[in-house]
């Protein structure tokens, strides 16, 4: 699994803008979700900032703890990986 070092000081990265199309788009989503349209499974909220020198990924994910939550990067793909015991 990859690990980001990059201390969160050194990205220059501001509050996220509010994005009226990334909203329409969750909309949408989540109407095709009651008609069976969308993909199966869960897809959390993400938002995705860069920086001349690294990446900013916040992600809304409810009822986790680090702890539960692992990162994988392979082949030019970003897994977040959840492990929670019920």
């Amino acid at each position: 699994m990859a690990q980001c070092n990059v201390p969160i000081a050194r990205c220059k990265i501001g509050p996220m803008p509010w994005d009226p199309v990334r909203d329409l788009l969750t909309m949408q989503e989540r109407l095709e979700s009651l008609f069976s349209r969308a993909c199966p499974g869960w897809v959390p909220p993400v938002d995705l900032a860069e920086s001349e020198d690294c990446y900013l990924i916040a992600v809304e994910l409810p009822g986790l703890s680090r702890a539960d939550i692992a990162l994988d990067f392979a082949d030019k793909i970003f897994r977040f990986l959840v492990h929670k015991a019920m």
